[in-house]
Order: C-alpha cells, then sequence, then structure tokens
C-alpha cells in the first residue's frame, strides 16, 4: 500500500469581491504507482493513455502546451474522453487531478497537430 496527498489551493484577489484563499487536501491509498509520471504524445486522431481498469484510478494529465514534433509552444487544446464520450478540455498549461472510474479508458486528443501530455496514475486501494 502507499498514500498520495493530493492538495488543491486557490488563491485570487480579484476574481470575486472578497479574497480567495482557500486550500483542501485528501490522503488516498493505493496499490501502487501504475504509470509515469512521464510524457506522452496526444495524436489529432486520439491517444488511448489508460487502458480499461477493473479499478478506480487516481489520474493526473496535463496538457503542456508544447507540441511532439518540435517542442514548440502551441495552444491546441486536449480533449479527455473515455472513447467515446468527451468529458474535460485542457488548454495549454492546464492540468487536471481526477478519479477514474473502474473500467473505463482515458483517451487524449489534440485538436490540430500532436501535442505533449504529462501523465501518471495510480490504482486506488
Amino acid at each position: 500500500m502507499a498514500t498520495l496527498t493530493p492538495t488543491l489551493s486557490l488563491v485570487s484577489t480579484d476574481a470575486s469581491s472578497d479574497n480567495l484563499n482557500f486550500s483542501v487536501d485528501s490522503t488516498l491509498t493505493t496499490t501502487h504507482l501504475s504509470q509515469g509520471p512521464g510524457k506522452i504524445e496526444c495524436a489529432t486522431g486520439g491517444t488511448t493513455v489508460v487502458t480499461s481498469q477493473t479499478d478506480i484510478a487516481y489520474v493526473y494529465f496535463k496538457n503542456t502546451g508544447k507540441l511532439a514534433a518540435d517542442g514548440a509552444d502551441t495552444t491546441n487544446v486536449i480533449t479527455l474522453s473515455d472513447g467515446t464520450n468527451d468529458f474535460m478540455v485542457l488548454g495549454a498549461g492546464e492540468f487536471a487531478f481526477f478519479p477514474l472510474k473502474g473500467s473505463t479508458a482515458l483517451k487524449a486528443t489534440s485538436t490540430t497537430a500532436a501535442v505533449v501530455g504529462e501523465l501518471a496514475f495510480y490504482t486506488k486501494a
């Protein structure tokens, strides 16, 4: 068994009429690191980045904003889906950490050219 402690902090002085400043964290128990962290190429036709897992997986995914071909900056978005249904869009530099339902694959698709993504996922204990 292993543990992960994800932390989310939101801080802003101008996002609302009041200052925003809060943080939340949790302790997650995992069986082991299943993959990553590492870089993957997200093609325009889609790239399966997590095959269908029996158990829930905790996923970290980031759109690096870099083209796979030459590392140049790009504004291409990456759409995450289960292969059929889109459920998340990440712009250049954006990231997400989320639980992925068991028996669900994760596919990453870039808009117009292959983009580098960062991926790590951990199987829930």
